[in-house]
């Protein structure tokens, strides 16, 4: 009976010896993404962080969810930096920020204000004008064909080939 005691116990601290380091390793394996400040559109977004993963996908996505940034980064001495510019036509908003690898993932949120471009003056209400000549126009001034002589076309008789159809000749021009 007591050998049996000292196998189970063997076993249970076999079992504690493996599981406690590989507990220690997913712990540490975590990524940490720095706060994000808020954004024009059109500026540059410094996204960084720290982890102990060899590279990390950071990926952004817009207010309505669909990813406007999407890159595979290096972790380099335990830190990584993913900066971007973000387009000038992006709308304004809540971003959220996504970097790590598998299940040790940290997210962080920033705003966005769009840029405003400060041009034009705003369309019109859609109504179209006609412009108004400032001048009437004269009879004078319109051109009108005159004549020079009266021709009268002269028929061709149709030649050869016994045609007995009847039906009209071409005339060479």
């Amino acid at each position: 009976m007591n050998s049996r005691v000292l196998q189970f116990v063997m076993m249970l601290t076999l079992c504690l010896a493996l599981v406690a380091p590989a507990a220690s390793a997913a712990g540490s394996a975590a990524v940490a993404l720095d706060a994000v400040p808020a954004v024009k559109a059109g500026e540059r977004v410094d996204l960084k962080g720290s982890s102990s993963l060899d590279e990390i996908i950071v990926k952004v996505l817009r207010p309505d969810g669909s990813i406007v940034y999407f890159d595979i980064v290096p972790v380099t001495g335990g830190s990584f930096a993913a900066p971007f510019t973000l387009g000038a036509g992006e709308p304004g908003g809540t971003y959220t920020a996504v970097a790590g690898k598998g299940t040790q993932v940290d997210s962080r949120r920033f705003d966005v204000t769009a840029s405003s471009t400060g041009g034009g003056n705003g369309g019109g209400d859609g109504t179209i004008s006609t412009p108004t000549p400032t001048t009437a126009p004269t009879t004078s001034s319109t051109p009108t064909a005159t004549p020079t002589g009266t021709e009268t076309p002269t028929p061709t008789p149709a030649t050869g080939g016994g045609s007995t159809g009847g039906g009209a000749a071409a005339t060479p021009a």
